[in-house]
């Protein structure tokens, strides 16, 4: 999958994050991860690209038996965040701590692969 991110930055600083990658949960399962590429945040709202690689195969049992309207809970988790080859821990524990959660709806994603949500919600 690609991507933007909407990240807000209250503060007056600038912080070069460099590379970021997270992790992405539903109901505690792990389904793929995320990774943002030389991630410069300037004060206020950042919109940053994206590229995400997803596991359909943990994704489509959460959808066919719980979230039947095709709209899946994500969380995400940082995990790493390295500049220049280097890891950076006094940002990356910070990600780690502070997992951001938001809804992704995937109905045309499913209707792309052929699944229908009337297929879903009707019981056929």
């Amino acid at each position: 999958m690609v991507g933007n991110a909407l990240i807000p930055n209250p503060s007056v600083l600038t912080v070069d994050l460099g590379d970021v990658v997270a992790d992405l949960y539903a109901d505690s399962v792990y389904v793929g991860n995320a990774t943002l590429n030389n991630v410069v945040l300037q004060p206020g709202d950042n919109t940053i690209p994206l590229k995400a690689a997803a596991n359909t195969s943990a994704i489509l049992p959460l959808v066919l038996s719980k979230y039947k309207n095709g709209v899946i809970p994500i969380e995400i988790r940082g995990r790493t965040v390295t500049k220049n080859g280097v890891r950076l821990p006094y940002y990356e524990e910070p990600l780690k701590a502070s997992p951001i959660n938001f809804q992704m709806d995937l109905t045309s994603t499913l209707a792309a692969l052929g699944i229908p949500l009337s297929s879903l919600t009707s019981g056929h």
